[in-house]
């Protein structure tokens, strides 16, 4: 099959800070054994995105964007799960400094097999807002890859979260996140009991989506709320709200049991002076869902001992759950102008301005 020698993407500036959106020449064709070339189709936007760029992580002239979907057009030697034609959605490591090609806000990509999803995908058929509802769409499935990936290593590989017939308790702040969200629907399909934070707006819908026990951020003191709760706490999930609600979240466990506390949102515990020995602290990088460290320009990530198994074995979970209708997306908003619309939805990201989950169509014109 032939390509076009050249392909519109999104390039780190030179500053570190902002995207550019670039006519590059397009990377070699030729793949490794377990990555697959795709014609992108729709690309997700989010809060990371915001956070390497503000905090110039990123190095000149790397690609960019996490979530992908799109079409497989070739696949390499050694990939059993997917064929020419088929509908993907992957995760992706953009900005990654030794994998420049890397990144969804390009026409064409390489993702690797271990973090893919097979969907059947359609084209969301018109207008700018998808509802919510199963993934069936490029749309849909470009906002949630991440949802999935990062859940495999903080829910299922971190806290051994399957159906076996044992019941756990977890505590998680930031239940109306995507990730939140996900993980007390997962939590609650298990048969986990589900304690989630998050502002009372969303309460409802947590509550039918299997929260137990509601608490509302906007507490003057959320610590004692949980602890007056009186529940018996094996796992806490933070995915949002920075140092503060780590540190809420962190003084209002229990003393006398093993806890593990994984946080998507702030690295490290190093402020916490008081420190409780049976807290088992972890930080959930996605990007290192692949089983190999990820490098930025002045740091790098390593992933859990054990990752890429676990992630291997929650895809096919996560696809089997496709198959009973349980994987539901709320509402995406489709950003218009393709590639030139990112700079739009990561002001709307940053400016708190969007409730919805947020993708470009990178196959329309910009």
């Amino acid at each position: 099959m032939s390509y076009p020698d050249f392909q519109k993407a999104l390039k780190v500036t030179k500053d570190t800070k902002h995207l550019e959106l670039q006519q590059i020449p397009l990377f070699d064709t030729a793949l490794q054994p377990y990555q697959i070339l795709v014609k992108v189709i729709a690309a997700g936007v989010n809060h990371v995105d915001n956070k390497i760029l503000d905090n110039g992580w990123a190095t000149e002239g790397t690609g960019f964007g996490v979530t992908t979907s799109g079409i497989v057009l070739e696949i390499g030697q050694k990939v059993t799960r997917f064929q020419k034609g088929d509908t993907i959605s992957s995760f992706q490591f953009g900005a990654d400094a030794e994998n420049k090609d890397q990144g969804s806000f390009q026409e064409y990509t390489k993702v690797l097999e271990s973090q893919s999803i097979r969907f059947e995908l359609k084209s969301f058929g018109s207008g700018d807002l998808v509802p919510y509802g199963p993934i069936d769409t490029f749309e849909k499935a470009a906002a949630f890859t991440n949802v999935i990936i990062t859940n495999g290593i903080a829910l299922y590989h971190q806290f051994q979260a399957i159906n076996n017939g044992k019941k756990k308790t977890i505590l998680i702040y930031g239940g109306s996140t995507g990730v939140g969200e996900f993980a007390v629907q997962y939590s609650h399909y298990i048969g986990w009991r589900v304690i989630a934070i998050a502002s009372s707006g969303h309460h409802e819908r947590l509550k039918k989506e299997g929260a137990d026990v509601l608490l509302t951020y906007h507490s003057d003191n959320l610590a004692q709320d949980i602890k007056d709760l009186n529940e018996d706490i094996d796992f806490a999930y933070v995915t949002n709200g920075g140092e503060k609600a780590l540190k809420e979240v962190y003084d209002a466990l229990p003393l006398n049991k093993k806890i593990k506390l994984e946080s998507i949102d702030y690295p490290n515990i190093d402020f916490i002076t008081d420190k409780n020995p049976n807290i088992e602290f972890g930080y959930t990088r996605a990007f290192t869902s692949h089983g190999q460290k990820v490098k930025f320009k002045n740091f790098e990530f390593e992933p859990y001992p054990g990752t890429l198994e676990s992630i291997k074995k929650w895809i096919n979970i996560v696809e089997e759950l496709h198959k009973e209708g349980f994987l539901q997306t709320r509402e995406i908003r489709i950003i218009p102008a393709g590639l030139n619309g990112v700079s739009t939805a990561l002001k709307l990201l940053k400016d708190g301005a969007a409730r919805e989950r947020l993708v470009v169509r990178v196959d329309k014109a910009d």
